[in-house]
């Protein structure tokens, strides 16, 4: 593993929601605690799944709430022996929320590739924030962006009246040996909390016929949220660093229903490993999102910058 991939501190204590899980919890990272700030909101809970180390390809993982709750938020990770990212072999081609054939069948899913020849041991973690359902609340998508580009973006806007509590995006390819090629980009909420700029990109040539790919973007959006605000954290130096996390902190006891990020990485080295949500209060709910991301030799000068998307608990 990469020296500069540094293993995240553990939480302990917090007693996290679990369901479906696919092997044993793992704890949610953290670098300490803040006072409750306002309750949540009756049936209000943070779900969390943890795989189980094992050498893969490719993991896809997806987390639904408790009856009659829906999803507000959330963030996945990948984690390996060491407890850090993968040195940019590993790539989410996927982070958001979704509504499954347009039903309301609303999950969080998570994608994730490894380069090919990629044979440590790892794990995809998942969390989603789950509540019931707010004024407003809907999912929106912009129209799909389909070419050969070396980056491919998209812009999720709400409706009217309405603000962002989530937004991701998914990338897709025809062939298996293109999808450890393709990784999202960036998730960059408008500070107005109206909509997201999604971008996704392939390691090959701009060009390549063989390159083709799809970008989706997607948000949850809901009526005036009280207390919503985009936080956007410091950004990292322009430097060469191979790995690098950064975090985005909410205030005045609103909660962390979401991440963003945002990378400055013209070689496309870059990849996006993890976006946890950190700083849990005393009844289990985020205040702050970390996100991290990896870069492959030959290193080049990059940054990563993290947001978060707060309001206060849902009434």
């Amino acid at each position: 593993m990469s020296v500069q991939s540094k293993r995240w501190g553990a939480l302990a204590g917090v007693a996290v929601a679990m369901v479906a899980t696919t092997g044993m919890a793992h704890p949610v990272p953290d670098a300490g605690r803040q006072a409750a700030g306002p309750p949540p909101p009756p049936g209000m809970e943070l779900q969390h799944k943890s795989g189980t180390l094992a050498t893969a390809d490719h993991r896809f993982g997806q987390l639904a709430c408790s009856t009659g709750k829906v999803i507000l938020g959330g963030g996945a990770s990948v984690r390996t022996e060491d407890g850090a990212g993968g040195d940019g072999d590993l790539k989410f081609a996927a982070l958001q929320p979704f509504d499954i054939g347009d039903s309301g069948n609303y999950i969080y899913s998570a994608n994730v590739y490894a380069k090919p020849g990629y044979t440590e041991p790892w794990a995809l973690e998942m969390w989603a924030l789950c509540g019931p359902k707010p004024p407003g609340y809907e999912h929106v998508r912009a129209a799909p962006a389909t070419g050969d580009a070396h980056q491919l973006s998209r812009t999720v806007t709400c409706p009217a009246g309405k603000k962002l509590l989530a937004a991701g995006g998914m990338l897709t390819a025809a062939s298996f040996e293109q999808r450890g090629r393709i990784a999202l980009g960036a998730v960059r909420p408008a500070a107005n909390g109206t909509s997201a700029l999604v971008t996704g990109f392939d390691d090959a040539t701009d060009g390549d016929p063989t390159s083709q790919f799809t970008l989706h973007a997607r948000g949850v959006c809901v009526t005036s949220p009280a207390g919503h605000q985009v936080v956007a954290g410091a950004a990292s130096p322009l430097d060469s660093t191979a790995a690098k996390v950064r975090r985005a902190t909410c205030s005045n006891g609103r909660l962390a229903y979401s991440f963003g990020l945002a990378k400055v990485d013209p070689a496309g080295h870059a990849y996006v490993d993890g976006a946890t949500p950190e700083q849990l209060d005393t009844k289990g709910f985020p205040r702050r999102y970390a996100v991290r991301a990896e870069q492959k030799a030959p290193l080049q000068d990059w940054s990563l910058q993290a947001h978060v998307i707060c309001a206060n608990p849902l009434d």
